[in-house]
Parts: C-alpha cells; sequence; structure tokens
C-alpha cells in the first residue's frame, strides 16, 4: 500500500514524482552542473511541493533556512490549504508562523549518546516522550524523528515504532564499521557534500573525543567542488590530517572541467595531503595505523572510496575499538 522512494532534486527528477506525503531534510546549493543558483534550487523545491497535486502530509526539518524558505514560498502560492505540515526542530523558540497555514512544531532534542545507544526525545500534540535507538550521530536523531512523524501519520502504533528502532542498524556506506586494525576502527561513509562531511566527522569527534582523527576522502563532481571549495576544507578541518584521493569526475567526464589540483589541496589545509594512487593511498593509511599516529580511520566519498576501507582492514572482522 506503500511506496517510499527518496526524491532526488538532481536534474530535477523529483518534479515527476507525484507524492502523498513529502519530507524535507533540508535544502541547501547542491548540484551546479544543473543550478545556476541556489534560487533556483529553492524554487525547484518549490515546485516538488506544490505542484504534484496529491500532497496531503508535508513534513521538513524546521532548522533548514532552506526547507523554511521552501515553505514560505509554497504557503505563498495558496495550494498548502488543507495540506498538515509539521516542523521538527531542536530550537525551542522555533515559531514559522505563516499567515497562510498552520505549522505543527515538533520539538526534540538528544538525550544520551554512546556508540552503543542514543537516546532522544520529541515533544508534539502526543506529548513527550522519550526513545532510544542504535543508531548514532546527530543527523540520525533528526532522520529517526522524521521517520517516527511520517509512521505515526500513516498509524504506525508507538510499540512497533519503538520495536523498529531498537532493531536498526543501519544502512551500508553510513558510518559503516568495516572493520579494526590493530584496535584503530576502520569506517566507511558515503558522504560527499560539504554538510554531510562536517556531520560526520563531528560525529567522529563526539564518540571518540580522545582519538587522532584520520579522514580519506574521494571528491566528487569537480564542478561542486570548485563552487564549494572552501567548505569542504572547512568541513574536513575537523579531521587531524586528511588523505584526498583521485577525483571522481563522474557525469562531467565530457564537460572539460580541471579537478583541483594536488598543490590547491595542499595549500588549502597543512593536514592535506593529496595522492592520486590508490595502493599508495592504502599503504599510507595503514603506515599511520601501525605508527600508532591515528585512534580512528574514516573514509568518505560517493564512488569507489569503500574500496580503501576494505583493502586497509582486508579480513578484518568487525568488533571491539
Amino acid at each position: 500500500d506503500l511506496f517510499v522512494c527518496e526524491a532526488d532534486e538532481f536534474n530535477r527528477n523529483f518534479h515527476h514524482y507525484r507524492p502523498e506525503t513529502a519530507l524535507l531534510t533540508n535544502v541547501e546549493m547542491d548540484h551546479p552542473e544543473c543550478y545556476n543558483s541556489f534560487e533556483e534550487v529553492l524554487e525547484s523545491f518549490r515546485v516538488f511541493v506544490t505542484e504534484g497535486g496529491k500532497l496531503r502530509t508535508l513534513i521538513l526539518n524546521g532548522d533548514s533556512e532552506g526547507a523554511v524558505e521552501v515553505l514560505r514560498r509554497a504557503a505563498k502560492t495558496g495550494k498548502l490549504a488543507g495540506v498538515r505540515v509539521a516542523a521538527f526542530t531542536r530550537n525551542a523558540d522555533f515559531d514559522a508562523a505563516l499567515p497562510e497555514i498552520t505549522v505543527e512544531k515538533v520539538l526534540y532534542g538528544t538525550l544520551k549518546k554512546t556508540p552503543e545507544e542514543t537516546c532522544f526525545f520529541m515533544e508534539n500534540a502526543a506529548g513527550r516522550r522519550e526513545f532510544p535507538m542504535r543508531l548514532t550521530g546527530e543527523y540520525n536523531v533528526s532522520n529517526a524523528v522524521a521517520a517516527i512523524l511520517i509512521a505515526e501519520t500513516y498509524g504506525a502504533p508507538e510499540d512497533s515504532i519503538r520495536g523498529t528502532l531498537s532493531a536498526f542498524t543501519g544502512v551500508g556506506r553510513r558510518f559503516d564499521l568495516v572493520g579494526t586494525v590493530d584496535g584503530v576502527p576502520v569506517y566507511d561513509d558515503y558522504a560527499h557534500h560539504p554538510t554531510e562531511i562536517r556531520s560526520v566527522l563531528t560525529m567522529c569527534r563526539d564518540y571518540y573525543p580522545e582519538r587522532k582523527l584520520l579522514a580519506v576522502f574521494e571528491p566528487h563532481q569537480i564542478s561542486r567542488l570548485r563552487l564549494m571549495f572552501d567548505d569542504y576544507t572547512a568541513a574536513l578541518g575537523i579531521a587531524d590530517e586528511i588523505i584526498i584521493m583521485r577525483t571522481h569526475i563522474g557525469r562531467e567526464v565530457h564537460k572539460n572541467v580541471s579537478p583541483i589540483s594536488k598543490a590547491e589541496w595542499e595549500a588549502a589545509d597543512p593536514h592535506i595531503t593529496q595522492e592520486d594512487d590508490t595502493d599508495k593511498v592504502v599503504a599510507m593509511v595503514k603506515e599511520r595505523i601501525e605508527k600508532h599516529s591515528c585512534g580512528i580511520v574514516i573514509v568518505i566519498g560517493a564512488a569507489g572510496s569503500y574500496r580503501i576501507s576494505r583493502a586497509v582492514c582486508e579480513d578484518a572482522p568487525k568488533g571491539a575499538v
């Protein structure tokens, strides 16, 4: 009865969808190969929200300025009349206060976080409730709150929601523990946008505050890297040391664009080393583990970077870190 999909804004693909329920986790500048400005991104999301014709429920991240701006624009069209709108937020002072529609505020926050368990609360018309889950990371708390709101929209009972949260261990390539080498955990993550990178590296810091963090990053999409280069280097700078792999050009292969050079990367941050040869990258990571110059390794990127984490671990099992 239900079909759930990720609405991809690339190339405005999500304009083909006609959802009954839509969730906006965040709206930021991305895909400069098809959007010339953030204004175009905002308008594209506005079209997604208002032009489908079947929307009954809109759930959005009230802490995403872009998502709130999309809501404002959508409300002005008059096409959200009769649509239930809920905004989840960590900000107790959040107030969407739109003249055209009523916005339900859902306050939430993290109560406890360990590598084994996260506990959070959410407070709305149903009252204040607390939920434990096995996922880690503040962004997963946000995701869980959104998932609960959607599940309740379709009548899922609370005991079922709690059972699922307690059992779900996440998906591949999202803070995925590939293995341990000499007590050093090696993680893999799909992060490739600056906000994603900042989120996952901040999570590493939260859960392993005393350990030196080595990040291995495979860049992806040259136009995005050029547009947001300062954002990338700032996010990567959360790590103690960064190894930049060869840029995965992907769909821009025929656009005659040049990757960011080794000199540019290494001039941006003294903790950055750029290396195109993947075998050398693996050897560099192993060397740092052997010399105890890092206490946690995370490999991030959207293309083939996962091979690095697996090569570093070889047959090392998942286990205590």
